[in-house]
């Protein structure tokens, strides 16, 4: 955190295991997950 004048800039990132590639590979199961259980209960 910076003090910046009136403000304070705050700076971050996000660190996780799995590679960029592999979350894309997993969209598609995740989506499929939630949709499947939108459409039972409808």
């Amino acid at each position: 955190m910076k003090p910046e004048g009136d403000a304070t800039r705050v700076e971050w990132s996000m660190h996780d295991p799995a590679p960029f590639v592999t979350k894309l590979m997993q969209a598609p199961s995740i989506m499929d997950r939630m949709v499947g259980k939108i459409s039972k209960t409808a």
